[in-house]
């Protein structure tokens, strides 16, 4: 008998704690599958939406750029223009 005035535990008992504890712990292992279906879909769901911004930020990288090249290429223009007329204007001279 145990200090505390209880019975001691018999085997019966002992074998309901350990499906009690089966079963718990049964239910958990199907919780964290769930979990981590989840979590893997919502990966791969984030892998799609990372996809799509790169590709936005490429599209405006890529225009960005274009505009850029384009305003070099006029202000070329605007130089070889200024050159030719100062070219020129020294030879009127």
């Amino acid at each position: 008998m145990a200090e505390n005035g209880s019975q001691p535990a018999t085997k019966s008992d002992l074998d309901g704690v350990r499906t009690e504890l089966k079963e718990e712990i049964q239910s958990v292992r199907t919780e964290l599958k769930g979990d981590f279906k989840r979590a893997a879909m919502d990966q791969a769901n984030m892998r799609g939406d990372i996809r799509e911004m790169e590709q936005r930020i490429t599209t405006k990288i890529d225009a960005r750029h274009s505009d850029i090249m384009n305003a070099i290429d006029a202000f070329g223009r605007k130089a070889e223009t200024y050159d030719r007329k100062a070219f020129s204007h020294g030879d009127q001279l």
